[in-house]
Order: C-alpha cells, then sequence, then structure tokens
C-alpha cells in the first residue's frame, strides 16, 4: 500500500504555475514579478546587466529549481543561539544528535507557496511578506546560521516584487483544476 501511494504522489507534478509559463514562452512577467525575479535569482551580480546594483535575494542558493528546494538542512536564522545547545526547538539535531545540526531544518520547495500558509517549521509567519521581511533583516545570530542569511536591504516596492514573484510559483490548476475550490462538508 506504501509504494502504491508513493506512485500516484510521484504522478502529482506541477508544472503550470505562471514561473512555468513564462519558462515555455507562453507568458510574461509584470515587471513587478519580473524585479522579484532578479532579485531571487541574484542579477544584480551583472555589472552590465539591467538589474546591475540590485541588491541580491541569496535565495536561489537554498531554493534552486525547478522544485526550489535544494533538499538540505539549514539554520535560517529564525532563533537566536549563543550557543549550539540554546535552541528551544533542536531541529535536525533531535535526530542527528550533532549539536551543529541544532536549529536546522529541511529548506522547503517553494511550488506553490501562496497557498501553503503559515511559513517556517512552527508556523511564525502568516504571509509572505513576513517572510521577505525576515530575510531582509538578516536573521538573527546562530554559530550555524547559513552564510546566506544577511541583511539584504531591500526598500519596500522590492519587497513587494520578491512577493510578487513567488506568487508565480504557484499553479493554482494543479490544486483546484478549472474551477475554483469546492467545498464538502461532512453531515
Amino acid at each position: 500500500m506504501g509504494r502504491a501511494l508513493a506512485q500516484y504522489q510521484r504522478t502529482l507534478v506541477s508544472r503550470n504555475s505562471k514561473y512555468d509559463r513564462v519558462q515555455r514562452g507562453e507568458a510574461s512577467y509584470t515587471e513587478a514579478e519580473a524585479l522579484g525575479r532578479a532579485i531571487f535569482f541574484d542579477f544584480g551580480d551583472d555589472p552590465q546587466g539591467p538589474y546591475a546594483g540590485l541588491p541580491k535575494g541569496e535565495c536561489a542558493h537554498c531554493h534552486t529549481p525547478p522544485h526550489f528546494t535544494n533538499q538540505r538542512y539549514e539554520n535560517n536564522g529564525l532563533d537566536e543561539a549563543t550557543d549550539l545547545t540554546a535552541f528551544r526547538d533542536p531541529g535536525r539535531g533531535a535526530i542527528t544528535g550533532q549539536p551543529y545540526d541544532n536549529g536546522r531544518f529541511r529548506t522547503p520547495a517553494l511550488r506553490n507557496v501562496g497557498l501553503t500558509a503559515p511559513y517556517m517549521h512552527d508556523g511564525r509567519f502568516v504571509t509572505l511578506e513576513q517572510v521577505v521581511e525576515h530575510y531582509d533583516s538578516g536573521g538573527k545570530y546562530a554559530e550555524n546560521r547559513s552564510a546566506n542569511i544577511r541583511p539584504l536591504g531591500l526598500d519596500d516596492t522590492q519587497k513587494a516584487a520578491l512577493v510578487a514573484f513567488l506568487h508565480t510559483l504557484t499553479d493554482s490548476s494543479f490544486v483546484y483544476g478549472a474551477g475554483p475550490p469546492v467545498r464538502y462538508e461532512l453531515k
């Protein structure tokens, strides 16, 4: 039964988000979505490119396409820890027994991220705006915090653009089919 369920789950493929349609040349990003994409993928690194000097989001280091995850465990600076034993939630460390794994959690896939609130392993953020605000702040200190977590220096327009791009990763047709969601009640 477990194998049958696993085989079925592998057939569930989200591939019609706006991001996917743009990749296939079937759609275009809005100006805000394009700016958010440039921040997400660090296009500011290209000194000759149209986004030269743009703050880098460092997002794609951990959230790599096509599933937008690296399948690794990272400390993304959610909780301050003066030493590696000071985490309220040890995360991966509870499994491995290694202090350096304390406070590290698996990088989630961002496919359909607009539908998966609340965010983070403990649901502390209700909106994507709060998530972006956390990453823009640079997170909190811990010895094992990922090197990619640092203050980003995004302005309000850039934060909104990053959220707009994240919404392009959501494939509503995958979740809801052709129409709006149907709610069923048990009687």
